[in-house]
């Protein structure tokens, strides 16, 4: 099993709310990391004495925009220690993650949940060339090219990507969503099926999805719902919490807000 260490410059803070950039936010809960620690000195309250301190490192925390009523991570890993993750994972235990990434079961549930997406978009729009951000294995893709659709993914875990395209024969590009150099205008549909709670940048990637979608373009957002009652019913050990994986919990509210700050207009909403 592998071991994914953490150091302190594994780690990100954020000072301001990600969608309405207000530094008025509170923490709301912290993790640290036992087995790390580190040293510093203060003085004493007469500045006549050094003190030795010894402090974990918070490796991860929680907060509260009191602006916008936004929740996230405001201290969590970054990205290149995701990555260097999935490749320790990559390299030391291979049968396993791509089993993990190849599930039967999990993915017919993928692929009949994109297939009914596909039967809702294809009632509003005419056009039939989508993206799908965050695509993990590219099952969901397959259900839309099977309907007739011209489909490419972008994936960054590296194995998922693979299996994606290998095993279901999907352009998939491997790699982050930054790094994405399709032309202006490209795509009738862009999706981010339960892939924006994971994506460290935000504003770089509503840039790059406002490039890539055509001006008549729709958007798919999908996401845990923070005032869902399943949250309220399991409190602490709602799964969607999922940390440190998932860096954002939105509500119906906070949502809006962010499309809203980047030009999109909310035409549809389901819960």
């Amino acid at each position: 099993m592998p071991i994914y260490d953490i150091e302190e410059q594994d780690i990100e803070i954020l000072y301001n709310c990600p969608i309405c950039d207000s530094s008025d936010i509170e923490i709301i809960s912290e993790v640290v990391e036992k087995e790390k620690r580190k040293f510093k000195t203060d003085f004493d309250s007469n500045f006549t004495k050094i003190i030795p301190m010894e402090e974990h490192i918070i490796f991860l925390s929680t907060a509260y925009c009191k602006e916008c009523k936004f929740v996230f991570r405001n201290k969590r890993p970054n990205l290149p220690w995701f990555e260097k993750s999935w490749n320790i994972r990559e390299d030391e235990d291979k049968d396993a993650v791509y089993e993990q990434a190849h599930d039967p079961e999990k993915e017919k549930q993928r692929y009949n949940r994109y297939e009914n997406l596909s039967e809702v978009l294809e009632e509003v729009t005419t056009g039939r060339k989508l993206l799908d951000v965050g695509c993990g294995p590219g099952t969901g893709l397959k259900a839309f090219q099977d309907r007739g659709w011209e489909v490419m993914g972008v994936e960054p875990d590296p194995v998922r990507a693979k299996v994606g395209n290998e095993v279901n024969k999907i352009n998939i590009f491997p790699g982050k969503i930054e790094d994405f150099t399709e032309p202006d205008d490209s795509f009738d549909v862009i999706t981010l099926c339960h892939s924006l709670e994971h994506i460290h940048n935000i504003q770089e990637l509503f840039n790059q999805i406002n490039r890539l979608l055509k001006s008549n373009g729709i958007l798919i957002i999908a996401v845990p719902n923070l005032q869902a009652p399943d949250r309220i019913l399991f409190g602490r050990k709602w799964v969607a919490f999922d940390a440190p994986r998932h860096l954002y919990h939105f509500t119906p509210d906070t949502l809006n807000q962010l499309c809203n700050k980047y030009n999109f207009n909310i035409i549809r909403k389901y819960s």
